[in-house]
C-alpha cells in the first residue's frame, strides 16, 4: 500500500492530482460494489463499465473513528449476505466506513493537521492488521500546508511571504511529524502546481516515478 503525505502552498492542485491517481487505478471490484451497497451508496458507485475508475474518498477532517474504518466488532472472519460480520459470538451488523469505501481505490486525508489524532490511531490500526481488515485502499494520500499560514517556501511568482515565527514553524513541524508518523507517511514537499499533459493522465510534478 502506499502512504504519502503531500506537503505543499494553497492552490498547488493536491486534490485534482489525487483525483487523477485513482483515474489511473483498474476499476473497482465486486467487493468495493458490496460495501456502497451496504452502506446504501450504490447510487455513488463508480460504473465500471462506463467509467472505470478506482474509488477515490476524501473523508473530511471532523470524521469519527466509526465514520472512517467502519463498525464491525471483533475481528470478522466473514460477512453473510445481509452484510452482519461473523465473529466468534455470532454474527454482527456490520458498518463500512471510508476506508471500506475506498477498497482498491484512493483513500484522500485531506488537511491532515486537522484530523483528530484518535481518528488517526483507529485508521493506523486497521491499516496495519495483517488482513483482518477486510478493506484494503491501494494508497492512502495525505495533505498539509508547510506551515501554519501555508505560504513557507513557496516560490510562485506573487506568493506571499510567511509570517510565522520560528517556535510556531518547529511546533507545527512537530506535530506534523507526529501525525505522519501514525500512519506511516513518506513525506513529499512540492512548491509548484501540478501540471497535467493534455490527451493523457500523465501527472507531471509529485506523483512522477509511481507505478504504472
Amino acid at each position: 500500500m502506499m502512504r504519502l503525505l503531500v506537503v505543499s502552498p494553497p492552490g498547488t492542485h493536491r486534490t485534482i492530482a489525487a483525483r487523477r491517481l485513482a483515474m489511473r487505478l483498474p476499476a473497482p471490484g465486486p467487493e468495493t460494489r458490496h460495501y456502497y451497497e451496504l452502506a446504501g451508496l450504490l447510487e455513488a458507485y463508480p460504473d465500471p463499465y462506463a467509467h472505470p475508475v478506482a474509488p477515490f474518498r476524501a473523508p473530511h477532517y471532523t470524521v469519527s473513528a466509526i465514520g472512517l474504518v467502519g463498525c464491525m466488532g471483533p475481528r470478522p472472519m466473514a460477512f453473510d449476505r445481509r452484510g452482519a460480520a461473523c465473529t466468534a459470538e455470532g454474527p454482527r451488523r456490520f458498518r463500512p466506513g471510508e476506508a471500506h469505501l475506498a477498497h482498491g481505490g484512493i483513500l484522500f486525508l485531506d488537511e491532515l493537521m486537522e484530523f483528530r489524532r484518535s481518528t488517526l490511531e483507529s485508521l493506523r490500526y486497521v491499516l496495519d492488521d495483517g488482513g483482518h481488515y477486510p478493506a484494503r485502499p491501494v494508497a492512502v494520500i495525505a495533505t498539509a500546508m508547510p506551515c501554519f499560514c501555508g505560504h513557507k517556501g513557496d516560490t510562485r511568482v506573487g506568493a506571499r511571504q510567511c509570517r510565522c515565527s520560528v517556535e510556531s514553524l518547529a511546533r507545527y513541524e512537530a506535530r506534523l511529524t507526529e501525525l505522519a508518523a501514525i500512519l506511516g507517511l513518506v513525506r513529499v514537499d512540492v512548491t509548484a502546481p501540478a501540471t497535467f499533459a493534455e490527451g493523457n493522465e500523465r501527472i507531471a510534478g509529485w506523483s512522477e516515478g509511481l507505478p504504472e
